[in-house]
């Protein structure tokens, strides 16, 4: 077994650094973008009477929204969970019979992996299962403004 050099220790890191650079603020406005787009959805099924046909199309919009959110989430929540488990996986290898240098070698590599590569949400928080859940919430608060406008607008009349 060779000695990894410091560069290559780095590489999944710097794999995960420069895929964030490139996508967190496209996973943001996505995120942002699939809220408002459930929130419209529930407010057009809720407060506007529509055909069986266009309530169909509403549920079957929706339905694809929330699963394309789940779904990055889901994955990015793997990859945050499967990076943590690359130490628990190495201590179980029985490495402390190998020799000196290998041990040292997955020390380093093991102490490394106890901090999870995580896909970020523009440059506040990591996408995780929660922050779907999050987006959700989010969703359901714009639902209860348009609400509130609309029968405050109502009532003025």
């Amino acid at each position: 077994m060779t000695t990894p050099q410091r560069g290559e220790e780095d590489l999944l890191d710097k794999f995960v650094h420069e895929v964030n650079l490139d996508i967190k603020y496209l996973i943001l406005a996505d995120c942002m973008v699939n809220s408002i787009i459930i929130a419209f959805l529930i407010v057009q099924v809720l407060f506007v009477t529509t055909s069986l046909s266009s309530l169909m199309f509403y549920v079957a919009v929706s339905c694809t929204v929330l699963s394309q959110i789940f779904i990055i989430s889901w994955f990015a929540n793997e990859i945050e969970v499967m990076s943590t488990s690359i130490s628990d996986a190495l201590f179980e290898s029985h490495w402390w019979e190998q020799t000196e240098k290998v041990k040292r070698v997955i020390s380093i590599i093991m102490m490394r992996s106890r901090k999870p590569l995580r896909i970020m949400i523009g440059p506040f928080y990591p996408l995780t299962i929660q922050t779907a859940l999050n987006s959700l919430r989010a969703a359901y608060s714009y639902v209860t403004l348009i609400f509130a406008i609309s029968t405050r607008n109502t009532m003025h009349v």
